[in-house]
C-alpha cells in the first residue's frame, strides 16, 4: 500500500538477548499464574512428589515460594511443608511445559543441538531445557530475579480486581483430562454393579433393579442401560441412559463399560457404536468378553491406556467407523437404546 511507509521493518525472531528477556518475563507470570491458583485444600494426589529428586533445592525454595504465595493471594495465610513441597512440584511441571515448545522452537531457528541429555526420556528435563534457554537451574533462582517481587505485586492487584468481579481463573498448568481410574481386580466392579440400584424404579432386592449397569469412564457414574426404565427424551426421542448421559456428560462420544458382560461401548451422536473387550485379562493375558470363561481377571494398563487414547485424541467416532466393517452385526444394534 501506498500509504505504508517503506522503513517499516517486521521483527524476525533471531534468539537474541532482547528475546531471552521476554522468555523470562512470559516464564514468570506462568509461574505466578501456578502459585495464584493454587490450591492448599485441594491438591491434586495423582502426582507424585519426591523431594530426593532435588534435595538441594527444597530447604532453599520453601521459604521463597511462601513469600510468593503471601504475595499472589494478598493474605497471611501459610502452607504446611507438604503443600509447599507440592507447589514447587507444580512449578517444576509447569516450567518443563513452558520451555518444551520454546526449545523446539530455538533449535529450529539457531540450529543448536540441544544437550543430549534431553534425547534421554529417563532424565530429568528440567536442567537441560534450563541450560540449553540459558535461564538458571533451580525454580528459586528463576523466582529471585531483581523484579520479581514487584511483578508479583502488579499482577497480584489486577488478579485480585478480577476475583471481585467473580471472574473464574484457569487453575494452572492445565492438566491433561483422563478416564477415571479402575480398580486393579475386575470382582471389584462386579460387587459394585451388585450393589447398583436403579434409580428409576425402587426396588429392595439389587439384583433385580438393573438389566446392564453401564460405568461411564469419563465421571464414574453409573447408569441403568439398555432397559427401557431409564429411558430419557432427548431432542423429542426416546433414548438410553447412556446415550442421554453422553450428551451431558462427553458431548459427542462415550465411553462405557458393561459390568456383566466385561465389555467396553463406544458410542457417538450418529446412533453408532461398538463393543470392545474391557482392559482385564485372565492370568494367560487374554480378554474374556462376555464374560464366559469366568476366570479372574485384573487391569491391563497397556489395554485401558489404547481406550484412554482413542478418547483423549478425539477418535472414538473414527474405530466405530472400523468395526463397522469389520463386523457387520453392528448395523443390527439399536445404538440410542443403549
Amino acid at each position: 500500500n501506498a500509504g505504508k511507509s517503506t522503513n517499516e521493518t517486521h521483527k524476525i525472531p533471531d534468539a537474541s538477548l532482547d528475546e531471552q528477556y521476554i522468555i523470562r518475563l512470559t516464564l514468570m507470570a506462568h509461574l505466578f499464574q501456578v502459585i495464584a491458583t493454587f490450591d492448599s485444600g485441594n491438591s491434586n494426589d495423582d502426582m507424585e512428589v519426591n523431594e530426593e529428586q532435588h534435595p538441594q533445592e527444597f530447604d532453599a525454595a520453601h521459604a521463597r515460594l511462601a513469600q510468593l504465595y503471601k504475595a499472589a493471594h494478598h493474605s497471611n495465610a501459610s502452607l504446611s511443608t507438604s503443600n509447599l513441597t507440592h507447589l514447587h512440584e507444580l512449578l517444576h511441571k509447569a516450567t518443563i511445559n513452558f520451555l518444551r515448545p520454546l526449545a523446539i522452537l530455538y533449535n529450529a531457528i539457531t540450529l543448536i543441538p540441544p544437550p543430549e541429555a534431553l534425547k534421554d526420556p529417563s532424565f530429568d528435563e528440567f536442567e537441560p531445557l534450563c541450560r540449553y534457554m540459558g535461564l538458571p537451574h533451580h525454580i528459586e533462582e528463576i523466582l529471585e530475579a531483581p523484579c520479581a517481587d514487584r511483578l508479583f505485586a502488579i499482577w497480584a492487584f489486577h488478579l485480585t480486581a478480577s476475583r471481585a468481579n467473580d471472574m473464574k481463573l484457569v487453575r494452572q498448568p492445565i492438566i491433561i483430562n483422563k478416564l477415571i481410574n479402575l480398580p486393579v481386580d475386575f470382582s471389584d466392579l462386579v460387587n459394585m454393579a451388585a450393589n447398583f440400584r436403579c434409580p428409576s424404579i425402587q426396588m429392595d432386592d439389587p439384583s433385580l433393579s438393573s438389566m446392564m449397569p453401564s460405568l461411564c469412564l469419563v465421571c464414574g457414574k453409573m447408569l441403568c442401560s439398555q432397559s427401557y426404565c431409564c429411558q430419557r427424551s432427548l431432542n423429542g426421542e426416546n433414548v438410553g441412559a447412556c446415550t442421554f448421559h453422553m450428551h451431558k456428560c462427553s458431548g459427542s462420544s462415550g465411553v462405557f463399560l458393561r459390568i456383566r458382560e466385561c465389555q467396553i461401548i463406544f458410542l457417538t451422536t450418529r446412533r453408532r457404536g461398538c463393543f470392545k473387550a474391557a482392559p482385564y485379562i485372565d492370568e494367560f493375558g487374554e480378554t474374556d468378553p462376555g464374560f464366559r470363561r469366568g476366570n479372574p481377571l485384573h487391569l491391563n494398563i497397556e489395554l485401558y491406556r489404547k481406550i484412554q487414547r482413542l478418547w483423549l485424541h478425539q477418535e472414538i467416532a473414527e474405530e466405530v467407523i472400523n468395526q463397522y466393517e469389520i463386523n457387520h452385526r453392528n448395523i443390527t444394534y439399536d445404538w440410542h437404546h443403549f
